[in-house]
């Protein structure tokens, strides 16, 4: 399977008054938050670079992003497209931070990452 430098998904945002969610419709159990709009943006493009890193490591296939028209949202969210950039990760190799999976909930295909510094 040839893997991209980039990956570009919608992800919802949720505002809400202890904070901010942000989501991918397309890709189960990748979800972050933040306290301020930069900070769960920033999550957000590190949930979904963690989230691809995974599915390439793992050889799963990697969906087709879903065109922002074809997107609902509920009042108070809103639709932005996130990046994950891997360019580095798959050009440097083990020279850069890698991410380890840590499965959370295995019996509905759910992961989360942590960061590991090697």
């Amino acid at each position: 399977m040839e893997h991209k430098d980039s990956y570009v998904y919608p992800a919802i945002i949720q505002h809400a008054d202890d904070g901010i969610t942000v989501w991918f419709p397309d890709l189960l159990g990748c979800v972050t938050n933040g306290a301020t709009d930069e900070e769960a943006l920033f999550h957000a493009a590190e949930a979904l670079t963690g989230y691809m890193v995974v599915l390439e490591e793992d050889n799963d296939p990697i969906p087709d992003p879903t065109l922002v028209t074809h997107i609902s949202t509920s009042p108070g969210q809103a639709i932005t497209l996130i990046t994950a950039d891997l360019h580095l990760r798959h050009y440097a190799g083990d020279k850069i931070p890698t991410f380890q999976r840590v499965v959370v909930r295995a019996s509905a295909g759910q992961k989360r990452w942590r960061l590991n510094q090697n």
